[in-house]
């Protein structure tokens, strides 16, 4: 299995980390949207804010007495005495519908049970005893009004529920203790009319003494019916509101604002994400999972006149370029079996077929027998670079043609460069599936037979599945990424290739921008879009 541990050395980012955007940049970039949405989301919110109908707010507090305490609550099952839950109940019962009846009768019916209930809430604390009333009114007055109602009818609902089990354990001693003295009176009778009386002399002196008790227990419930009372330790009444508390346009628009902006950010940090661009050298590298074995300027920016500055500056910037690339190749060449190198895009015009063209030229110069075969079919630009439209190429080949009759040496090239060109060949239809028969592995086979280094110009990758199935027939895969080119395309050919197995040996970032001095190259490293590539002599 190749590897790529014959790319050390080659300019990369260490372990291919992927590295994450800066978000100051992105929201930067994306200013003036994040700016609109912000303003136009507080606008939003205080218009709606203006919309609003005018309520005041205020809050009444009781602060309850705890039920264990009350000695009127002994003995009544009926009543939970968890502290907790206690207080929890109290918050309902207190905006419960016979409550909310009385405070409608308090505030003289001008709020109705159904209006109440949508203007009342009641909340209870989790560490203290303690009930907080919140009441809606269009005016400071009415909120207040109707807090301190719901305070005091709760109030009278609890003394009225107090009252009722105390007078309730009452009736019951007392009905006890007159059937105790009833039987007081008849156990006298019976001592005064016998003789032998200690028996009844003892019975009579526990009823007398039950009936004490009984008496007893039924003046403690009276008290402690009326120290627990409305069960309420502390009421405090509502303060009156200085402000409404809606419409509250500058927090409502300031929240709206804060959303706003919080919105566009997230929408400006995915934009950036499906927007980024492969704008520097090494952004491509994580993506790919591969070096980068060169970078080449634009050709118009370093005043190249040609589509090949190999074969004619071979002293050029451009040309030295190349000449970095087929360097950063060498080791892969000679020691990683690697002979049949394809040289693919992403997309049609990132100069894929220009980087093979030079990439072959400068390997030939380094003294290695080289052949450049035109796999692109259908754009067919090595062909008419080199004047072979109507020769015998890679077609024919595949059907049977001797391997002399499809393979020539390039007019443009000196004499000495060991340079062969296949071209395309004979036309064939796009969907007859020709890179995936067994007469094109026959050629590539024999192709392979007659160079040092197989230099392939493929079809772009994401444009049709030529390209794959030619990926397949190769050991290792030159990948042209124009500066520019959003990762997320880088992402899509990454993927397609995984599917093949052939290794990326590594990518050429192509068209980099001049931005001065670097190294002695005249240009540099930043941003641009050449998508449309410029072409001459049919090269693409």
């Amino acid at each position: 299995m190749w590897s790529d541990s014959w790319a050390e050395g080659v300019d990369r980012p260490d372990q291919y980390r992927t590295k994450p955007l800066e978000i100051l940049p992105v929201l930067w970039r994306f200013k003036r949207m994040i700016v609109i949405v912000t303003v136009l989301a507080a606008g939003a919110a205080y218009g709606l804010s203006n919309l609003q109908s005018t309520q005041y707010t205020a809050e009444a507090q009781m602060i309850l007495t705890d039920p264990r305490n009350a000695g009127v609550f002994r003995d009544q099952n009926s009543i939970v005495i968890d502290p907790v839950r206690f207080v929890r109940t109290q918050a309902e019962l207190a905006t419960s519908t016979p409550a909310l009846v009385k405070v409608s009768e308090l505030i003289g019916g001008r709020a109705s049970v159904a209006d109440l209930e949508d203007q009342v809430t009641a909340r209870a604390s989790r560490d203290l005893d303690l009930v907080t009333i919140t009441a809606t009114d269009a005016t400071p007055g009415g909120a207040k009004q109707i807090a301190d109602a719901v305070g005091v009818a709760y109030q009278d609902l609890i003394s009225q529920d107090v009252q009722a089990i105390a007078n309730a354990a009452i009736t019951e001693l007392d009905a006890a203790q007159t059937d105790l003295q009833t039987r007081i009176v008849e156990l006298e009778v019976a001592i005064a009319a016998d003789g032998d009386t200690a028996s009844l002399r003892a019975e009579r002196d526990a009823a007398v003494a039950e009936s004490i008790d009984l008496s007893g227990r039924a003046k403690q419930i009276a008290v402690d019916a009326a120290l627990y009372g409305s069960g309420v330790q502390l009421f405090e009444e509502a303060p009156l509101p200085g402000s409404p508390s809606q419409p509250r346009p500058r927090r409502n628009t300031a929240l709206g604002g804060v959303l706003g902006l919080m919105g566009a950010g997230a929408y400006a940090w995915w934009l950036g994400e499906r927007r980024r661009v492969a704008g520097s050298r090494h952004d491509a590298a994580p993506v790919l999972g591969a070096p980068l074995l060169g970078v080449v300027p634009d050709l118009d920016s370093v005043g190249a006149t040609t589509k090949a500055p190999t074969l004619s500056e071979p002293a050029s910037v451009a040309a030295e370029a190349y000449h970095f690339v087929a360097s950063s190749l060498e080791h892969a060449f000679d020691t990683q079996d690697v002979k049949v190198a394809l040289v693919a895009s992403a997309n049609p015009g990132d100069g894929k077929t220009v980087t093979a063209l030079n990439l072959a030229v400068a390997v030939a110069r380094g003294g290695r027998k080289v052949v450049l075969v035109d796999g692109d079919e259908r754009r067919r630009g090595l062909t008419r670079w080199s004047r072979l439209d109507d020769a015998n190429g890679l077609t024919d080949l595949s059907r049977g043609a001797p391997i002399a009759d499809c393979m020539r040496a390039s007019a443009d090239a000196p004499a000495d460069l060991t340079m062969n060109i296949v071209p395309a060949g004979t036309a064939v239809d796009p969907g007859s599936g020709f890179f995936r028969n067994a007469g094109f592995r026959r050629a590539m086979t024999a192709i392979a037979e007659q160079g040092e280094v197989i230099v392939v110009d493929s079809p772009p990758i994401l444009a049709v599945a030529d390209a794959v199935a030619m990926a397949g027939r190769a050991d290792g895969i030159v990948l042209v990424v124009t500066q520019g080119t959003h990762i997320q395309v880088l992402e899509d050919v990454r993927d397609r290739l995984d599917s093949v197995g052939t290794p990326i040996l590594g990518y050429v970032f192509n068209r980099a921008r001049s931005r001065g001095k670097r190294n002695g190259y005249g240009y540099g490293y930043g941003y641009g879009y050449g998508y449309g590539e410029q072409r001459q002599s049919g090269t693409h």
